[in-house]
């Protein structure tokens, strides 16, 4: 709200509901006149002459009505609680302010206060009450234990206590004084004035994400940045395992309900992300610092508002907004992982700006190589002797090098005000930076299969096992910038802007005994892969445009990138006087790849209230999306009479001189190694969500939604023919819903939903295409359609308290012809096809409690545990059945249950908090087999992280934490044989904070 001038005062006015929250859409009438209404926080202020005024609160909840003084350059705040009779209502003008209360506002100095609220009847503690530290933004809420700690100024202050079944009550706290005792009588006694500043809610709280998760229409999970904060969690992905049903696969991609990237999506404040990964379905959520985050929020049943493009769940990942008042934030996190730090890892020469996710040109394409042409010697291509020369212009760093690996570091940093603009206008800015570089060493083993025998004498045998040591370095950049301006009351836009930048600079060497090779092996492989987003969003909200009727409304801009230069594969084989420099296929190749989208998209969204509280919506959105991948391969040829030559080392052996006496350039670029692609989308809906017969609620609704996408193989270069492929889908998502309100703090939800799950644009196109991380080929088929889900939600919800929450859930699931990724040939490349169909049921156990519950002594404890459990089967075609290892099998990338558990101790008065986290997910297929391959699997990984939290000083806190305790490996069998087995290390850091 606006600053007051020097004539005129100022209100606030917090209206509360019984229970003790906001009342939305209040109206505050002032001397007769409807001035507005309140916030979604229950919130209303406003300017008017000095002198008495008479308010008028009006809701279907109750009214109330009372007189109120104003001051000139002076603010009155009052306090309304209604759904009481009388209604409770509470006023301090700035006459009755005592010394006291001048003494709060200007003390800076700060302290702890450890109080208990009872009641004076029973004796037993009061849980919920909220407590206010008078002219302060300083609140708390009391445990189930009665029990509170809240931050005051080191003065003498009046500690003001509300709750629903109780007088509200006002204590003064002295100077020294560090423990207070609260007694609460029945709500008929009156009390004296209070004045109480409100706090902005803080979005990313516990309190409020279970606030918002109890009022939707859907059923919701997700997790908050007060519990991200605690976990000592670096990025998005290892932040969404705390969310119940969730899971990450290759530390990037959400998995809910044992579904993986192809059934979720991820939208960034409501916007749809395209993946970064030209070969796997989903967004790699690992993007996104957690510092750049207010909370991450997973939807797991389906309403006509949200794009319908899934069937586990759809994230909505929410960046942070401006603060109240000026805030500044820095933090320093170190890290490292037992068995890398100050050891020698695996590296190579690389760039300068590489610790900071960025190549420097070292590694570009050279200027001098055409970009018309293929660069080759002969009669249609170039002389070979400028072929020569311009190879030599290449990075010729091929020798894989050691270098001791430094702790993990993390620094961000954040800051942002708020000001008064005009009568009734405030604007709000928030930057936030964020930099993360991280080491590891991973040592693998890797075995490939094969089949021998024929009928029932097939058996699955050991191709070759090789082992695989992977040197990974990882810089991060993130940068978050929102301006939001309120124009008034009804009125606000706001822009955000978010880029995020991460490269992995990856160095690994594979040796052992090669099947094909028939001996020893020596292959390294140098990869630098950088991903970006840069996503521009301007946001808008209007309300009362006509009559009743409220406008949200967005466009949003993104850039998506994955550039993979000059990854360089190399084999030596032991030869009679030792590793020779094998010249194949694959061997002193150069790989370059760019893949980027560019994304359009607008939307809207009206909401107008019908039957009282209720609200029919309707809206569009549309969404263009243009991708163009890329890639150019460059091999050598050793064409040196001497063959002695190969035993020299990689550095000598591919020197620049080398080229033309001894090794000789050919670009192999196939003619489709490259596509371009358009997508469109166009989306409307309609949905009504109202009261039917007293408790019971109604969601329900349907979307269409019209997605048509086009490809072609497009080279880098002209080509005499170019393969192309085009699709339309047209599809109608009904969806239903029910809410019965069983009481104010428990609900039974059903709900059903059609959802679809659309095929990538690299499984659609028609040519051959490489997965340049896994080392296989990929064939697209055109013949994949899009998948069809049946989607059945039943949920049991109770909410004790503010920061606790019960919860029994069931689900099934139906999927008409689903995609899945299979074997394409023994040499184990993958294809696309659809299966008949397949199903998915389980359950979802929730508890999140305080165990003063159960003790008093238990008071400080506080225990997290989801549990879903989940069973899926597949029904194959007789042609599908011929081909499948497995007749019976479940869906792939299903998890048949996942887990997570935490345990908080928090004592009082010390400013500390324990907490100790459990996740696992149950073994899933990655690749289903076929030919008499086996299907590879992904084994269950057992996480325990623990984190220690303090609160040391005012605005200080230090943090220590440690993952994967348990030191567990990450394994996939294929056939009863270590496909892969990856060792994870554990992690232990520390991490200190400053906030003002």
């Amino acid at each position: 709200m606006a600053e007051a001038s020097e004539l005129e005062g100022r209100f606030v006015a917090l209206v509360l509901d019984g229970a003790g929250r906001g009342v939305h859409r209040a109206s505050i009438l002032v001397d007769g006149r409807r001035v507005g209404e309140t916030d979604e926080e229950g919130l209303f202020g406003g300017h008017l002459l000095p002198g008495e005024h008479q308010l008028r609160v009006e809701h279907e909840v109750g009214t109330a009505t009372t007189t109120f003084r104003l001051v000139a350059g002076r603010e009155t705040e009052i306090v309304v609680m209604l759904g009481r009779s009388p209604p409770f209502i509470d006023v301090d003008a700035p006459e009755v302010q005592t010394s006291t209360t001048q003494a709060v506002v200007t003390s800076t100095r700060t302290r702890s206060l450890n109080g208990r609220v009872t009641s004076r009847e029973s004796g037993e503690p009061v849980l919920d009450a909220r407590v206010f530290v008078r002219g302060s933004a300083s609140s708390a809420r009391t445990d189930a234990a009665g029990r509170f700690v809240v931050t005051m100024p080191e003065s003498t202050v009046d500690i003001v206590v509300i709750h629903a079944q109780f007088a509200s009550t006002s204590v003064t706290v002295g100077p020294v004084q560090t423990d207070l005792e609260v007694s609460l009588e029945p709500q008929v006694v009156a009390l004296g004035d209070m004045l109480v500043t409100i706090p902005k809610p803080d979005l990313g709280g516990l309190a409020q994400q279970l606030s918002e998760r109890r009022d939707s229409a859907s059923v919701t999970d997700g997790v908050g940045l007060e519990e991200m904060r605690k976990t000592a969690d670096s990025t998005a992905s290892t932040a969404t395992r705390r969310i119940v049903g969730a899971s990450v696969v290759g530390g990037a991609y959400l998995n809910v309900r044992g579904l993986g990237g192809r059934y979720t999506n991820v939208r960034l404040n409501g916007v749809a992300l395209p993946s970064t990964d030209p070969d796997l379905p989903g967004f790699q959520i690992d993007l996104f610092p957690v510092s750049l985050l207010t909370g991450l929020i997973v939807t797991k049943t389906f309403t006509p508002d949200i794009p319908g493009d899934f069937a586990g769940g759809s994230m909505n990942v929410i960046t942070r907004d401006y603060p109240e008042r000026f805030m500044l934030n820095l933090s320093l996190s170190l890290s490292f992982r037992h068995d890398t730090i100050f050891r020698d890892t695996l590296s190579y020469d690389g760039g300068a700006f590489d610790f900071l996710g960025f190549d420097d040109g070292s590694r570009s394409l050279p200027d001098a190589v055409p970009d018309d042409q293929k660069l080759t010697a002969g009669r249609t291509g170039l002389p070979r002797a400028t072929v020569n020369e311009i190879a030599r212009s290449f990075t010729p760093v091929w020798a894989l090098d050691r270098g001791p690996a430094m702790p993990d570091l993390s620094i961000a940093a954040s800051a942002g005000d708020s000001s008064p603009v005009g009568q009734d206008g405030r604007l709000g800015y928030l930057v936030t930076l964020a930099y993360r570089r991280t080491t590891q060493n991973n040592v693998d083993l890797v075995t490939n299969v094969k089949t021998e025998g024929e009928g029932d004498e097939r058996r699955v045998v050991p191709r070759e096992q090789l082992d695989r040591e992977t040197g990974t370095r990882q810089g991060q950049l993130g940068a978050l910038g929102t301006l939001s301006y309120r124009l008034n009351a009804y009125d606000q836009l706001r822009l955000a802007t978010l880029f995020t930048s991460t490269a992995d600079d990856e160095a690994a060497r594979t040796s052992g005994l090669s099947e094909e090779e028939g001996t020893a092996i020596d292959r390294s492989q140098m990869t630098f892969v950088e991903r970006r987003l840069l996503f521009n969003q301007l946001l808008g909200r209007h309300e009362d445009i006509v009559g009743e009727l409220d406008l949200d409304w967005q466009i949003n801009a993104s850039i998506v990138a994955r550039n993979q230069p000059d990854t360089r594969n190399l084999l030596y084989i032991q030869g009679p006087e030792g590793f020779v420099y094998r010249n194949v296929t694959g061997s002193g190749e150069r790989l370059y790849t760019e893949l980027g989208q560019n994304d359009f998209g607008a939307g809207f969204d009206l909401t107008h209230p019908v039957f009282e509280e209720g609200k029919l919506k309707g809206g569009f959105l549309g969404r263009i999306s243009s991708r163009g991948f890329q890639a150019r391969r460059f091999g050598t040829r050793f064409v040196a009479d001497d063959p002695d030559v190969r035993l020299l080392a990689p550095n000598e052996l591919f020197a620049p001189d080398s080229y033309g006496p001894i090794l000789e350039m050919e670009e192999v670029t196939r003619p489709d190694d490259g596509y371009d692609a358009f997508e469109l989308l166009s989306a409307w809906y309609a949905m009504l969500d109202a009261p039917l017969v007293g408790p019971l609620r109604l969601v329900g609704g349907a979307r269409v939604e019209l997605f048509r996408q086009e490809i072609e193989s497009k080279a880098p270069f002209p080509v005499t023919e170019t393969k192309a492929g085009e699709r339309t889908d047209l599809d109608v998502l009904p969806s239903a819903g029910l809410v019965y309100r069983l009481s104010e703090e428990m609900a039974v939800r059903a709900s059903y939903g059609g959802t679809v799950a659309r095929p990538l644009v690299r499984e659609l196109a028609p040519f051959l295409n490489q997965d340049f991380i896994r080392r296989r080929n990929i064939q697209g088929n055109p013949d994949v359609g899009r998948t069809y889900v049946h989607n059945f939600d039943l949920r049991w919800e109770l909410f004790p308290s503010d920061t606790e929450v019960l919860a029994v859930s069931g689900f099934y699931k139906l999927f008409e012809a689903p995609i899945e990724s299979v074997v394409l040939d023994f040499r184990g490349n993958i294809t696309y096809a659809n299966i008949e169909r397949a199903e998915n049921f389980g359950a979802e156990l929730e508890a999140r409690l305080g165990l003063g519950r159960l003790s008093s002594a238990l008071s400080e404890f506080s225990f997290l545990a989801n549990f879903a459990l989940i069973h899926s089967r597949v029904s194959l075609s007789p042609e599908d059945q011929r081909l499948a290892t497995s007749a019976e099998r479940p869906l792939a990338g299903q998890s048949p249950f996942v887990a997570n558990l935490s345990l908080a101790y928090a004592p009082d008065g010390t400013g500390l908090s324990f907490n100790l986290f459990y996740n696992v997910f149950g073994r899933r297929i990655q690749d289903v087999g076929r030919l008499g391959l086996p299907d590879v699997y992904e084994e269950p990984f057992h996480s325990l992280d623990a984190t220690a939290f303090w609160q040391f000083a005012e605005g200080w806190t230090a943090s220590v934490y440690a993952r994967n305790l348990l030191n567990q490996a990450q394994r996939f069998d294929q056939g009863g044989f270590p496909f892969l087995r990856s060792e994870q290390g554990v992690t232990a850091g520390a991490r200190l904070a400053w906030e003002m």
